[in-house]
């Protein structure tokens, strides 16, 4: 008797266990809020695209016009430069080196012509004619006009190499501020490096550069009201004014991470100006959620 009711209770408690199980599998997950709210569009039919924050005349990415190792930098992050500034200097010993046999070669080039323009005013000064041949003569002015060609030809190496080594001082392209330095002494500086080796920006005004996908860039309109908002800031939205559009629909840089995203997206650049929020602080080279709205008027 007492087997059986054990018997009983272990398949009691063994029913209401799996009830309990197949109720707790059953029970939907609940969801965890998000920590910030995404920004909502503020306009009844609107398109939504990525910016990222730029200064006003664009960034400019600053390379060098011969690969090298760097001598001398000039510049820091965060320093205002004037257009033509120097910004670092690849090692000009080579140059250099050059330069000085070139000058010395000019002179001898040079001495060489005066010589040969003396021998020729003596043979023409010369009273007695029979004295000096017409053929004499001749080979003289032959010899003192290749004397010149080889001192102008030695002249324009000089030059030329003066211009190599004025070029080994990168200079700022432009009025701006030093907004990333990735360059420093004694790095060897290619051609094609991975990343700029300085970039420039005017930070006294910015502007947004957003990527509209192309299949709504037709929906874009010079008149069309547009804002922003900065990443985790929903509540911070930030009037646009529209600039210009560049017509050039090019590959998607700049990626959200999105699962119905393609890496093979075109996306048309629109250009936007705006005051910058006094009582937030934003950065070139940030991301910001743009809304484009429908002109007024518009359905």
């Amino acid at each position: 008797m007492k087997r059986n009711y054990a018997a009983v209770v272990i398949a009691i408690v063994g029913v209401i266990s799996a009830l309990l199980l197949v109720n707790t599998i059953m029970s939907p997950i609940p969801e965890n809020p998000p920590t910030v709210m995404p920004a909502s569009n503020p306009y009844p039919k609107a398109i939504s695209a990525t910016g990222i924050i730029e200064g006003v005349k664009d960034n400019v990415d600053v390379g060098t016009p011969v690969p090298g190792v760097v001598e001398k930098e000039y510049v820091e992050v965060w320093q205002d430069v004037s257009k033509g500034d120097p910004l670092f200097l690849i090692d000009s010993r080579e140059i250099q080196a050059q330069l000085r046999v070139d000058r010395a070669e000019a002179k001898v080039a040079r001495a060489k012509v005066i010589r040969i323009q003396d021998q020729l005013e003596r043979l023409m000064s010369v009273e007695d004619k029979r004295a000096v041949s017409a053929d004499d003569i001749r080979t003289k002015e032959n010899d003192v006009s290749v004397a010149e060609n080889e001192y102008n030809r030695i002249s324009e190496e000089v030059a030329k190499n003066e211009i190599m080594l004025e070029r080994l001082t990168v200079r700022a392209p432009m009025d701006g501020t030093v907004i990333q330095k990735n360059v420093r002494v004694g790095e060897y500086l290619p051609l094609d490096p991975k990343e700029p080796a300085i970039i420039i920006g005017d930070m006294r005004q910015l502007q947004i550069r957003a990527d509209v996908d192309e299949q709504n860039a037709p929906g874009v309109k010079r008149d069309s009201p547009a804002v922003a908002f900065p990443k985790n800031r929903p509540d911070l939205e930030i009037p646009l004014a529209f600039e210009k559009i560049e017509p050039y629909v090019m590959p998607k840089k700049s990626l959200t991470g999105l699962s119905d995203e393609r890496v093979d997206t075109r996306v048309l650049q629109v250009i936007y100006t705006f005051e910058p929020p006094q009582n937030y602080t934003l950065y070139i080279g940030q991301q910001v959620d743009v809304f484009i709205g429908s002109p007024e008027g518009e359905e």
